[in-house]
């Protein structure tokens, strides 16, 4: 599960930004069950709106393979999420992007309850995304976990040459 868990990461990863896979392992180095997927985080990522979406996507990548290959939830993402989550909700606080004629939330219950669906609404919209883009690239995720399960980590080489 941890090898498809990170080729989602991967696999969404190089579809949106080329090239930005650096290393991914499920080995178990950092103490945990799970593994981890290094990228080359880009310059510009606060200040470009599709980076940040980009970003969003690459976290709930895990998330969506597991669905997309399991048929069930990953319960080992919480930090994808929350960490997905913020940026989204940067996305309503900094830049008031608003599909809802959305007014700045104002501390109300009523604005925060928009906030709250809004935000809600992007998520689903983005995880939806990953899922059509794992689900259409389905050969590439199979690959990039085989590796991952027999070599326990990979590097931008190995993922250069899956893609291609």
């Amino acid at each position: 599960v941890a090898a498809y868990h990170e080729a989602g990461h991967a696999l969404i990863s190089e579809l949106l930004e080329p090239g930005s896979v650096n290393l991914v392992t499920i080995a178990n180095y950092f103490g945990g069950k799970g593994g981890v997927t290094a990228h080359t985080p880009n310059k510009n990522y606060w200040v470009d709106f599709t980076k940040m979406e980009n970003r969003v996507m690459m976290l709930l990548g895990g998330k969506a393979a597991i669905d997309v290959k399991f048929n069930k939830p990953d319960v080992g993402c919480a930090s994808d999420l929350r960490r997905a989550k913020q940026i989204v909700d940067r996305f309503f606080d900094d830049y008031l992007i608003d599909n809802f004629n959305l007014s700045p939330y104002d501390g109300s219950s009523e604005g925060k309850y928009h906030q709250e669906k809004w935000m809600a609404s992007k998520l689903v919209y983005y995880y939806d995304k990953c899922k059509q883009m794992i689900f259409d690239n389905r050969n590439l995720l199979d690959k990039i976990a085989n590796a991952l399960i027999i070599n326990k980590t990979i590097n931008r080489n190995i993922i250069k040459e899956i893609m291609n």
